[in-house]
């Protein structure tokens, strides 16, 4: 599989999970344990829920965008650029999946919070990957 390919793949991995962001927010935060509220301007549990929500959402795009310029990068980038690119989304993938897990530890607590920090360790994982180069080339 060439870098190309894993660069494709991780970016619709990464672009699904924004969508599930956009499209089931308040589903994702109840699962990560955030305090329903149904009044949007109703007392402070309600504002803080669709705080949370909106900056879930926030996020969610953010990872559209990141989905958008890796899928540009796999057909508009040299392999070198690739390759830079990929060390660079790994990094940021896996400050994400540090960061996933400090807050799974100290304040989800839930398992949609250890599946949060694996989807953003396996997409570190894959930029990793993608950076090293031609999987078929190092496994000889």
């Amino acid at each position: 599989m060439t870098p190309r390919h894993i660069l494709r793949v991780v970016s619709l991995i990464v672009g699904s999970f924004g969508a599930v962001l956009l499209v089931a927010t308040g589903r994702v935060a109840l699962a990560l344990g955030a305090v329903g509220g149904n009044d949007l301007h109703g007392g402070d549990s309600a504002s803080a829920f669709w705080y949370q929500l909106s900056f879930m959402r926030l996020f969610g795009v953010a990872l559209l965008g990141l989905a958008a310029l890796s899928l540009w990068g796999a057909s508009q980038l040299s392999a070198t650029q690739q390759r830079s690119l990929s060390q660079t989304l790994g990094g940021l993938f896996a400050v994400l999946a540090l960061m996933a897990v400090a807050q799974q530890v100290a304040i989800w607590d839930a398992v949609a919070g250890w599946e949060v920090a694996a989807v953003l360790g396996v997409v570190a994982a894959m930029y990793g990957l993608s950076a090293v180069g031609r999987l078929s080339k190092h496994a000889a």
